[in-house]
């Protein structure tokens, strides 16, 4: 199952985005760490999305190893530069290596279960088998403190929980930072995924969601740290599945969108909602099942920057909405179709198809799309506010230099 499931793509997750912190985006997936003794030298290891430049470059990366599986959250110095990048199970810094007392993180009897040994027969962390299940969350009055949430499964089998967990780092030398406390409970799920905020009204703090099946809960990020703040009812139970979810930038709507049932015409639900910014609650507008046949992976989700049109994917579909027409769901369009375009892995033994995945918004408003699977590309809606016919979608636009 986990390689039909596999999907690689930055996930950048947390909150406080501001100037430049999210102007690298890396991925990786090649479970070796010296590319000298591949037998791929010229695709492996890590590539690099870098927005400092107009249009966006990218480049290989050949001394990050840290493997990026399911779980990527990441996040950039003021000047555009990686400074922190995690796979949920441990945190890399600028230099490409683990932080102090960041390499292991989410420790528990079951951490090596996801893991594999090097060309030396060192164990390193593949990351935690969920998408959108880390992020870095910068200190709302302290610049020199960050925040990383994640998960640990080790109670799953045990009590049917997830435990969200919180790490504390150090940046204020941003060449070192450093974890202070790791591992610090913040609550028990059900289900681990869905790891985004929204700021605050007051423009200082933040709202970070967890949901369980039928509840969600509303943490507040402050000066105090973070903290539940309430608990609310949803008027649904929700299904266990993979899913993904986002905020507009205004913070005005929340989106999820996640697959609830395998080869079914409505295995695929999405569910928006109105948020609000000062008390932290949702309040459920509308919902729009599709069909799961088409979607073997974890579905794609991304709004465009003024907060109009809503974009998802299945693996041979990407569909648009349009949040401010009189009804939603009459709105629904299909943007792009797989083009039929594939490829061949490094080997030349399998052959890859260049279909949709995962999916943000880039600090140049276009939004990127990853490939469904391991692979080199990269989709691109370059102007995702505008409808459907003329958003100027590009099917294969980017090919990076590694495999990941």
């Amino acid at each position: 199952m986990k390689g039909v499931l596999l999907i690689i793509f930055v996930l950048w997750a947390g909150c406080g985005i501001t100037q430049k912190e999210d102007h690298q985006w890396i991925f990786n997936l090649s479970r070796i760490d010296n590319c000298a003794e591949s037998l791929f030298p010229d695709v492996c290891n890590a590539s690099i999305l870098d927005f400092n430049t107009d249009p966006p470059s990218f480049f290989r990366q050949a001394d990050a190893t840290l493997d990026m599986d399911w779980t990527h959250a990441s996040i950039c110095g003021s000047e555009g530069k990686l400074l922190l990048y995690s796979n949920g199970m441990s945190i890399h810094g600028p230099n490409h290596e683990h932080i102090l007392d960041g390499d292991m993180i989410s420790f528990g009897p079951l951490w090596s279960n996801n893991t594999w040994p090097n060309e030396n027969g060192e164990i390193r962390p593949s990351g935690f088998l969920g998408s959108d299940c880390a992020g870095f969350i910068p200190h709302p009055s302290n610049s020199e403190r960050m925040f990383h949430v994640y998960y640990n499964f080790d109670s799953f089998n045990i009590d049917g929980h997830f435990k969200k967990l919180v790490a504390k780092i150090d940046i204020s030398d941003a060449s070192a930072p450093e974890v202070i406390s790791k591992d610090e409970l913040l609550l028990k799920t059900t289900i681990p995924s869905n790891t985004s905020c929204a700021q605050h009204a007051n423009g200082r703090d933040w709202w970070l969601l967890q949901f369980s099946r039928d509840t969600v809960f509303s943490f507040l990020i402050d000066p105090m740290g973070i903290n539940l703040h309430h608990i609310s009812t949803l008027p649904f139970t929700r299904e266990e599945g993979q899913s993904t979810s986002v905020f507009s930038d205004d913070g005005s709507k929340y989106v999820v969108h996640s697959i609830v049932a395998g080869n079914d015409p409505e295995g695929v639900v999405v569910r928006i909602f109105d948020f609000d910014r000062c008390t932290g609650d949702l309040h459920y507008m509308i919902e729009d099942y599709l069909s799961s046949e088409n979607s073997f992976a974890t579905p794609g989700t991304a709004i465009s920057a003024s907060g109009q049109f809503l974009y998802v994917t299945d693996q041979l579909h990407c569909w648009q909405y349009d949040m401010w027409a009189d009804d939603i769901l009459d709105s629904r369009s299909i943007v792009m179709e797989y083009d039929g375009q594939s490829f061949y892995n490094p080997s030349q033994s399998i052959l890859k198809l260049s279909t949709f995945g995962l999916m943000r918004k880039g600090p140049d408003n276009k939004i990127y799309i990853a490939q469904s699977g391991q692979g080199y590309h990269l989709h691109i809606i370059h102007e995702p506010d505008k409808s459907a016919a003329f958003c100027n979608p590009q099917q294969s636009a980017i090919r990076l230099p590694t495999y990941h």
